[in-house]
């Protein structure tokens, strides 16, 4: 489990998210099969991965982008650039699968819109990420219809 530093609190979990490299993918035939899935947390200075054996943090995120695969089988993946601990630039791939979210065929789509979110108000430091009244969890912004979502609750605030 990777530590939150001083003053880091969690803004946001996506669970089911696959991570991947994109040495890997450009190997691979149809696209990301992801080295392992775990748990996304949105933080208000950086996104963790949390996987059984994989533990990764990324500061410093410059762009994030949605990016298909390059045979039509999912929703493609979405790409995180950021500046590693060397100062290179990297990238690190993300998708998640149907299960992760409430609309099949959606859920990339919806990971994109979450983390573009996110990392707009990281950069205004608005940090302005509604939570459901039934829960309290963070709610998800689903672009297409313009509303938050509660992802445990399962509705739209």
């Amino acid at each position: 489990m990777v530590e939150l530093e001083a003053g880091e609190q969690v803004l946001h979990e996506i669970r089911k998210v696959g991570y991947e490299t994109p040495e890997r993918v450009k190997k691979a035939l149809l696209g990301p099969s992801y080295i392992e899935k775990g748990t996304l947390k949105l933080t208000n200075s950086s996104l963790i991965f949390e996987g059984k054996k994989i533990q990764r943090r990324f500061k410093k995120i410059s762009k994030i982008s949605k990016k298909d695969t390059k045979v039509k089988l999912g929703g493609g993946y979405v790409q995180v650039d950021y500046k590693g601990s060397d100062g290179k630039e990297k990238s690190a791939l993300f998708g998640a699968s149907s299960m992760a979210f409430w609309s099949k065929g959606k859920a990339t789509e919806n990971l994109y819109n979450t983390l573009t979110h996110w990392l707009q108000s990281e950069k205004k430091e608005a940090q302005y990420m509604p939570r459901c009244p039934t829960c309290r969890q963070v709610a998800t912004f689903v672009q297409q219809y313009n509303k938050w979502y509660c992802t445990r609750c399962q509705r739209y605030l």
